[in-house]
């Protein structure tokens, strides 16, 4: 599935296109949202990293 923001599906995703999204996408979020987007992202990543070696 892809995001708007990203345009390719979130597998694809570097952690360079983290740091655009967190800059751009949600940087006028209030600071709740930005941290469960935060938390989110790392439940999804953390568990590929093992994966990527």
């Amino acid at each position: 599935m892809d995001r708007p923001w990203f345009g390719r599906p979130l597998w694809e995703m570097e952690p360079a296109d983290a740091y655009a999204y967190f800059g751009k996408a949600v940087r006028g979020t209030a600071k709740g949202t930005r941290l469960s987007r935060t938390q989110a992202l790392k439940s999804f990543v953390l568990p590929l990293e093992p994966l990527a070696s």
